[in-house]
Parts: structure tokens; sequence; C-alpha cells
């Protein structure tokens, strides 16, 4: 942890915001956030000096290691440089952008399954009397 750990006088608990910076195996970097926290008073009710406060929270932060992998490998989604050839995870993002109508006809044949509704969605109609 680097920089001075400045901690304002506010509310019976003093907070840290810790950021640490993530490369996962797949070469995704990612910034993480942790808040710690520690009381402003000790067991007695005695306020604590800010030196003793600031160490509190240097310790918790420094005792702090993220997980390295990044969201999309947690999930289970390849990176495309890492991915067997053809199979990027993220093709079929392409598909069903470039697609347009034909959105549900691509799911159909992606995942293998009808899709909840085969029928086509259909606007409700409006009251002829003008109300909603």
């Amino acid at each position: 942890m680097k920089g001075i750990v400045r901690v304002p006088v506010t509310g019976a608990v003093a907070r840290y915001r810790g950021y640490r910076r993530t490369v996962c195996a797949c070469g995704r970097a990612q910034r993480r956030l942790r808040v710690f926290g520690t009381p402003w008073y000790d067991a007695d009710g005695v306020l604590r000096t800010r030196r003793a406060v600031r160490r509190d929270l240097r310790a918790q932060a420094a005792a702090w290691h993220p997980d390295p992998a990044c969201d999309l490998c947690r999930r289970g989604i390849p990176a495309p440089r890492n991915a067997p050839e053809g199979n990027t995870g993220m093709g079929i993002f392409r598909k069903l952008r470039e697609a347009g109508d034909k959105v549900e006809q691509i799911l159909r044949e992606e995942l293998g399954e009808p899709l909840p509704s085969d029928e086509p969605a259909r606007r409700p109609e409006r009251n002829p009397a003008g109300g909603r």
C-alpha cells in the first residue's frame, strides 16, 4: 500500500478504500476495491489516536489479497486469446448484434432448445376510448 492513509473523523467507524490492480491468467487487468473499517473508540469508550487507527487500517489492507481471476473467467467465459480455435465465447454476441430480427432463431440454434414462447411478441392493443 502506497502513500498516507487519510482518515477523517466522521461517525463511529473509520473507513478506508483500498484498491489493488490484478491481472488474470487470461491477461485481463482489473482494479479491485475493498472498503476497510475500524472503530474510532476503544472498548473503554476512549477516542483512539489517528496513528493507531491508521495502523489498523494499513494492516487490514496489507493482509488483503484479492482473487486475480477476472469476472469472465470466474463465470467460465474464455478469453479470445486462450479459447480453442473457432470458439471465442463471444461469437454469440456478435451474431446477435448482426442478426437484428433473427435473434430468437439464433438463440434456438445456439442453445439447442426451444424458447419459452415460439410465437412473436405482440404489442398490447390500444384502448379505443383513448386511455392507456
